[in-house]
């Protein structure tokens, strides 16, 4: 059996946005990490919330959903074992800029973001290469955002 702090490197690694980081890095965050059991239907991040933790999913599904005019919700994404949700936590205005909700019972690996940046501080060429990955899912993002804003847009301005 592993231990938790093993555990929760394997869980790091397995997430490609700390593919840049060294053992020891990987260790240091692993040992500042906290496990955190959802049930599905549990919101683990709130909209517009401050944004001071950073989510590596270890077991589970969730969603991630964005509120839209009228009162709508739309799902933008999904997030299971190996990815990360709340990067927020790592850019200003450090703000969750959707919902995340566990679709189906799971474990995530909390990190704090004061604990990451302290670790990326210390090694900047690893930082870069984190933040330079977290700006690529960021475009990915809006593209994604954008293409389906578009597809709504269009099934709007469709006659009836």
């Amino acid at each position: 059996m592993l231990d938790v702090t093993t555990g929760s490197s394997l869980s790091l690694r397995r997430c490609e946005l700390f593919e840049p980081l060294s053992d020891a890095q990987i260790e240091e965050l692993a040992s500042c990490g906290r496990r955190r059991a959802l049930v599905a239907g549990e919101t683990l991040l709130s909209e517009n919330a401050e944004a001071d933790e950073l989510f590596v999913v270890e077991h589970g599904l969730l969603q991630v959903k964005l509120a839209v005019s009228g009162g709508r919700v739309v799902s933008s994404a999904e997030a299971g074992p190996g990815q990360l949700v709340g990067w927020s936590a790592l850019a200003a205005p450090h703000a969750y800029f959707a919902e995340v909700v566990a679709l189906t019972d799971g474990v995530v690996l909390a990190l704090s973001a004061a604990d990451v940046e302290e670790v990326l501080l210390r090694e900047p060429a690893a930082g870069y290469a984190m933040m330079k990955r977290i700006a690529g899912l960021i475009s990915m993002r809006l593209r994604d955002l954008k293409e389906e804003f578009v597809e709504l847009l269009s099934t709007q301005a469709q006659p009836r």
